[in-house]
């Protein structure tokens, strides 16, 4: 008979301890499989997940750390939220258990993050205007691999509370699924802000060059079309500078329609390639809200 002490939170959260009969080898083998089937048949490409140029292992994101998560039946408890910031500075540390309907907690996702961190700090100047006027210890020049520069002003930290507090947020699901799932044999965590999608091949990815832009969201064309049996559409986004980056994810042409419609001005970071067809969303996600 085997012997477990069975300890409880103070929220009432059970928590198993000295578990000493190990789990047999074929649940073990069971579980691997059914993340395998997952990345196989549910999980997709420059949605879920994506792969950082240099690396062979997939960078899980957010829709892919819920759709895990809820494949074996774990949901988030009771976040616990740390407030590490300071006068100057905005940082939040976020713990989330993850609680199976038993009541056991399998294990707690952690994830921080700062207005310190330079995608929040900086901004793009809406004009040569507001860049010249802007304190000189306040605004800077951030140069590009390929020689060009952007003219960039720090954000006010005030601004961008709910932001961080909702990255936090997202990294600390993000670890939780790959650590209540044993899923680090097939993902990493650390990059879920920063990877780039894989390309069709490793020489293709390594010779095409990432752009970033960062900025407001002027304008959403949808040109619909057909391939054989198969429908699409294809979502032209208008930036600052008048110039569209395409995409056909609808996921993203949605949340495009929601910023435009959106009162308030909203930030983007896009990540783009160009080809001979014009420039193609390889990474999009909004900067605040």
């Amino acid at each position: 008979m085997s012997k477990e002490m069975v300890v409880h939170d103070q929220d009432g959260v059970v928590i198993p301890s000295n578990e000493f009969t190990p789990i047999p080898l074929n649940l073990i083998k069971e579980h691997q499989s059914a993340l395998k089937e997952m990345m196989r048949a549910i999980l997709q490409e420059n949605v879920d997940f994506g792969i950082i140029p240099g690396t062979n292992k997939p960078s899980l994101w957010k829709p892919g750390a819920e759709k895990i998560l809820s494949r074996f039946r774990i949901h988030v408890g009771q976040p616990v939220i740390e407030d590490m910031g300071s006068e100057q500075e905005i940082r939040i540390r976020v713990m989330l258990p993850g609680i199976t309907p038993d009541g056991i907690c399998r294990g707690f996702g952690i994830g921080e993050c700062s207005s310190f961190e330079s995608k929040y700090r900086w901004r793009k100047a809406v004009c040569q205007e507001e860049y010249d006027e802007t304190d000189p210890f306040e605004r800077r020049k951030k140069w590009n691999k390929d020689g060009t520069y952007q003219h960039q002003i720090q954000t006010s930290a005030a601004d961008l509370g709910n932001t961080i507090l909702k990255m936090a947020k997202k990294r600390a699901i993000v670890d939780l699924a790959v650590t209540a799932t044993a899923a680090s044999d097939f993902f990493s965590q650390d990059f879920e802000d920063e990877s780039q999608p894989r390309q069709t091949s490793r020489r293709k990815k390594e010779k095409q060059h990432i752009q970033v832009y960062e900025g407001i969201i002027k304008n959403l064309h949808q040109q619909p079309g057909k391939t054989g049996n198969k429908t699409w559409i294809k979502f032209g986004i208008q930036i600052d500078d008048d110039s569209w980056i395409n995409t056909f994810s609808e996921e993203i042409g949605q949340n495009v329609m929601e910023i435009l419609d959106s009162p308030d001005p909203v930030m983007v970071r896009i990540e783009y390639t160009t080809d001979k067809y014009g420039k193609k969303v390889e990474r999009f996600e909004v900067l605040s809200e």
